[in-house]
């Protein structure tokens, strides 16, 4: 069975996750990266988590805020473009940060753009 682990990471941990996860069935490896003004400090801190608190602008309480304004509001930030075809995977596994007791926005546009419906799915919610 052809499987791919799609993820998004605020910090290390579903990234590693990801990575270990992948690795270990055989599956490919999808990340999902936000530009323009939802990449903020989220991707430098997923690249770099020993800098993170160094990175201008950073500010732990805001950054949670944001996150969770983000869900409530439903955001759906742009994504670098990525090659991913649905039909050449049995399933699809999903790794993503909990916020506000969901899956992270860039999920919102990958789910927008890409038609995952009779797949199976597992999905992977990093609780960290």
């Amino acid at each position: 069975m052809k499987s791919i682990v799609i993820y998004f990471s605020f910090d290390e941990s579903t990234r590693t996750l990801a990575e270990a996860m992948a690795s270990s069935i055989g599956a490919d490896l999808l990340r999902l990266v936000p530009t323009g003004e939802f990449a903020r400090t989220y991707y430098h801190h997923a690249e770099n988590p020993e800098q993170i608190e160094s990175a201008p602008g950073y500010n732990p309480e805001r950054e949670h805020v944001w996150g969770s304004e983000s869900v409530a509001m439903n955001n759906k930030p742009e994504l670098e473009p990525f090659n991913f075809n649905p039909d050449l995977y049995e399933m699809i596994i999903i790794g993503t940060p909990v916020w506000a007791l969901t899956y992270a926005p860039p999920f919102n546009t990958f789910f927008e753009k890409t038609n995952i419906k009779g797949k199976t799915q597992l999905m992977h919610f990093d609780l960290t």
